[in-house]
């Protein structure tokens, strides 16, 4: 009869759409699943590359020839531009935002590695080196809006590691991104190396021992980087 067939129909729909339930929950855990091993990896692989920097501005640092620090500081900070430039467009592209869940999309993934990698880099560069980078930066026009957005999206990162994240806020500082810390100091800067030599001269004797401050304490957050 019509009732009988309709009730088939009926129930039919609903095994049907249970169904559906259980494969979209399925996808759903395999996907979180998914992302968590890849995000476990990125983050392992990412503070690899953090190594990796540190090691080359030591490099940077050791070298007693201007020009050449102000040579690869340039080749670095034009790699910079364009890493940063194309993976802005990529992330766009894919409609990722700061605060998303770790993405599956490899593209996505790989312009979200990228964008955080550089920006540290740059980090380390500016902040050990901050008057070559400065100069450097507008020697080459750099888009100080590109490497704002840079700085902006890795901040806003919910997966970065605490290193990661007092790099970041110091990077901040140092491009007058945010208000400064009321003891921000940063030691590796001309100026405060120049303060730091004028407090170590040597002080006239005096008949009564008086202990002198030696200078402005280099901040402490420099030693947790």
């Amino acid at each position: 009869s019509l009732y009988h067939v309709l009730l088939m129909a009926t129930m039919w729909m609903i095994l049907f759409h249970g169904l559906c339930v259980v494969l979209q929950v399925s996808q759903a855990v395999d996907d979180n699943f998914e992302s968590t091993r890849n995000l476990i990896l990125f983050q392992k692989m990412f503070e690899e590359r953090r190594q990796e920097h540190k090691s080359a501005v030591k490099s940077l640092l050791a070298m007693d020839d201007y020009q050449k620090q102000h040579k690869m500081i340039t080749l670095t900070l034009e790699r910079v531009h364009q890493v940063l430039k194309m993976s802005q467009e990529k992330l766009q592209q894919g409609h990722y935002v700061p605060g998303d869940p770790f993405p599956l999309d490899n593209s996505v993934r790989d312009a979200l590695s990228q964008t955080m990698e550089t920006t540290c880099l740059l980090g380390e560069v500016l902040l050990h080196l901050p008057d070559i980078t400065r100069n450097v930066l507008e020697k080459l026009g750099t888009n100080k809006g590109l490497l704002a957005w840079g700085v902006f999206f890795t901040a806003h990162t919910t997966f970065l590691s605490d290193s990661t994240k007092k790099l970041v806020h110091l990077m901040e500082q140092e491009l007058g991104l945010v208000d400064r810390d009321h003891d921000y100091v940063n030691p590796y800067s001309k100026s405060n190396k120049q303060k730091a030599k004028q407090y170590k001269q040597p002080q006239p004797k005096k008949k009564k021992k008086k202990s002198f401050k030696r200078g402005p304490s280099l901040s402490r957050h420099y030693d947790e980087l």
